[in-house]
């Protein structure tokens, strides 16, 4: 009985914290307003390059960081 309250009473403490820490923001991600070139192999090709901005690369390759961060329950934010 005694483990079981030790459990009950963490998970009231996790509850607490992650939702008592919650901020009406979340992060962004800021760019230049003249953005740098990167020359970038294409696809399965090594031999055709192009040129994209850090932005297209970043949104083409890493999709997630433009979308909203919800965290676990358990993560504090």
């Amino acid at each position: 009985m005694g483990t079981f309250l030790s459990v009950l009473g963490l998970a009231a403490m996790a509850g607490f914290f992650s939702f008592s820490n919650k901020t009406d923001h979340d992060p962004e991600v800021h760019f230049a307003d003249k953005p740098a070139e990167l020359k970038v192999r294409k696809g399965g090709d090594g031999d055709k390059v192009e040129q994209v901005s850090i932005r297209e690369l970043l949104s083409a390759r890493c999709p997630s960081l433009f979308t909203p961060f919800t965290p676990l329950w358990w993560l504090n934010r």
